[in-house]
């Protein structure tokens, strides 16, 4: 754990609130780091939410899969690059039927 000196008070408030979502503490007038800090990924853009590129040359398998789980179930499909002719256009028909999934189960229910 790492310790460092208290600052003044002034700097105290603003320092706590930005630190506390770090996992960090004060604890007798020195700062304890309880966790490493992780740096997050960029979040997908949602148009690729639940679709993912799939690349197996030693089984000659390229394409994407998409999946959407509703209920404990979950539906996958395949797309292939060489039955969509190429890679831009098999995302394209995975988008399609990504959205043809979702329209068919709808959304989460809500927990």
């Amino acid at each position: 754990m790492a310790h460092l000196k208290c600052p003044s008070d002034e700097q105290a408030s603003a320092l706590r609130n930005s630190l506390a979502t770090r996992g960090c503490f004060w604890e007798n007038q020195q700062l304890v780091k309880t966790r490493k800090t992780v740096r997050k990924r960029p979040r997908r853009p949602a148009s690729m939410l639940g679709i993912s590129r799939i690349d197996q040359p030693e089984k000659h398998t390229h394409g994407w899969f998409v999946r959407l789980t509703r209920q404990g179930r979950r539906h996958t499909a395949f797309f292939a690059d060489r039955k969509h002719g190429g890679k831009a256009r098999a995302l394209v028909e995975a988008e399609k039927g990504f959205a043809a999934l979702f329209r068919k189960f709808g959304r989460p229910a809500a927990k």
